[in-house]
């Protein structure tokens, strides 16, 4: 028995295809597991929001552990030391919407 978990962290392109009501969020997580396939859980979240903890699927006698995806994130950020390599000065690419940018903006003054 296989899962599958997809990592959506990109603005760009389109995102992979979902039945049902379309979504619109800037990122997502899918988790599907294998007994329930082709069912699966969606994670949408945005730009704003906190990153997600989703359960990993393992097999299922074993004890689905949780991913903390902002805490992966913040740690890798910080001891890669992201903050020296980082020009916060130029735009993102793909460029935030508007609301998103004096968000950010704020955020990087702030700092």
């Amino acid at each position: 028995m296989l899962c599958y978990v997809e990592i959506d962290l990109l603005r760009a392109g389109r995102p992979m295809p979902i039945q049902g009501r379309p979504i619109d969020s800037d990122y997502r997580i899918l988790v599907s597991r294998a007994s329930t396939r082709p069912r699966a859980h969606l994670h949408p979240f945005n730009l704003r929001d906190k990153l997600p903890t989703f359960t990993l699927p393992l097999l299922p006698e074993d004890e689905e552990p949780p991913v903390e995806l902002g805490r992966i994130f913040h740690d890798l950020y910080e001891r890669a030391r992201y903050d020296l390599s980082l020009d916060y000065s130029r735009p993102p690419v793909p460029p935030l919407r508007d609301e998103d940018l004096a968000w950010a903006l704020e955020l990087i003054a702030a700092r």
